[in-house]
């Protein structure tokens, strides 16, 4: 907020910081959106940062109906398909594993209205862990807000004072503090929470781009310096756990900065396919899985001797050894737990089927499990769409891709078992 732009359509890219109480009556205004700042030869270099959308447009649908009855539209914008984003997670070592661990290192998530359809498709994806930076601090700070800041009075109620946020930092440094200069906006936040069906409490908040110059009065550099780490490590306010209260400090010394948009005089590469060819595998992919699980459904169906011999608890447990395995050899272990180990007279290791294994045995399914992915990658290279596999060069020799088509198979397979059963109103 602190850096603006002459509003003059014939002014030069010099850029203006308000902090530096520029001489003159000189109409400018805030940048505005994202700015990437990066080394110059000489100085700064301030690049504003634009996020692509789209505009789609729908007929509107009566419910009743099933149909458009009036001709009427709406429209949606979205953000254009291929842009990644980041950003980054603090925890502890242990809580990073563990949420890596549950969720997976990567998978897809639907984000967003209409995500049921044809919007919100998003592949997500762990970087590697790694220690958080120790930011380099000298007076005066520039402390800039990166996500919506929350403050309360001592009443409980929304708070956008430069003091308040004075008070607080104070509160976590204990030091007196000095905010020596403000480039604030603020405005309205609240969220729509479906559970209830309404929004939630309306908060007043500090926008992304506020900007202070924070000094120490009084008290030990150590505890200021160490109190504004945290800050910078946790946030400052209200809900930090929804992602509120996130600040940065960038360098104070933008006076000599210069502007530029992105699509003028940017080193970039020529824009390759990759984004869409990555979509289309991706596409491709999911189709193939939906093609395993059906065909695991319709396996299921082709021998009355499945479903008899295999109770709906044995289903379970099979689809269980399958959420938990990892690969082809991680389940083929876990497959092994259904057998007994005993060594004969010559000393020869015998595995002998517990009742779970000689179930499956009896069900004439066993050696189709411990040939896992044989079975599907078999049908999938039959498969009419197997033209177009071979077109996006997706590897059915892989490992991974042989043990995810592999698990849709088995997976439907023993759901289906366990639908059947129910249906029947039997165990």
């Amino acid at each position: 907020m602190n850096i603006h732009k002459i509003k003059d359509a014939n002014a030069s890219k010099d850029l203006l910081d308000i902090f530096e109480e520029p001489s003159g009556m000189i109409k400018s205004k805030p940048l505005g959106g994202f700015s990437m700042i990066t080394d110059g030869d000489d100085r700064k270099i301030i690049t504003t940062i634009t996020i692509n959308k789209d505009v789609q447009f729908h007929n509107t649908r009566d419910r009743e109906a099933g149909r458009n009855i009036d001709g009427s539209l709406f429209y949606y914008e979205s953000l254009e398909a291929g842009q990644d984003f980041s950003g980054f997670i603090v925890s502890t070592e242990n809580n990073l594993k563990m949420l890596r661990e549950i969720l997976g290192k990567e998978f897809r998530v639907s984000i967003g209205k209409s995500s049921s359809s044809q919007y919100g498709n998003a592949r997500f994806s762990f970087g590697e862990m790694e220690d958080v930076p120790e930011p380099e601090l000298e007076e005066p700070i520039l402390l800039v807000v990166a996500s919506p800041v929350i403050l309360h009075n001592d009443f409980g109620f929304p708070d956008t004072n430069a003091d308040r946020l004075c008070h607080e930092i104070e509160q976590i440094t204990k030091c007196k503090i000095n905010i020596e200069k403000a480039a604030i906006n603020i405005e309205d936040f609240d969220n729509y929470v479906g559970i209830w069906k309404m929004n939630n409490e309306r908060e007043i908040v500090f926008v992304p781009g506020s900007s202070f110059i924070v000094s120490k009065a009084s008290g030990d550099d150590r505890d200021f310096f160490n109190g504004i780490k945290h800050i910078l490590t946790y946030g400052l306010g209200e809900r930090l756990a929804e992602g509120f209260g996130k600040l940065r400090v960038v360098s104070s010394d933008l006076s000599e900065a210069i502007f530029r948009k992105k699509e003028e005089d940017f080193d970039s590469n020529p824009v390759t396919p990759d984004h869409s060819l990555r979509m289309l595998e991706e596409i491709m992919l999911e189709e193939m899985s939906s093609f395993a699980a059906h065909r695991g459904f319709l396996k299921l169906n082709s021998h009355e001797e499945y479903k008899s011999n295999i109770t709906n608890h044995l289903a379970g447990r099979i689809l269980y050894f399958l959420s938990k395995a990892e690969s082809k050899k991680d389940f083929l272990e876990k497959l092994d737990q259904l057998y007994s180990k005993n060594n004969n007279n010559s000393n020869k290791e015998v595995k002998t089927p517990k009742k779970a294994a000689n179930s499956l045995e009896k069900a004439g399914i066993m050696d189709d499990l411990k040939a896992f992915d044989e079975p599907v990658i078999n049908e999938i290279k039959q498969w009419e769409r197997a033209r177009d596999i071979e077109m996006l060069k997706i590897d059915l020799d892989s490992e991974k891709i042989k043990f995810y088509l592999a698990k849709s198979y088995w997976t439907a397979f023993f759901r289906f078992v366990r639908i059947l059963h129910k249906k029947d109103g039997g165990d």
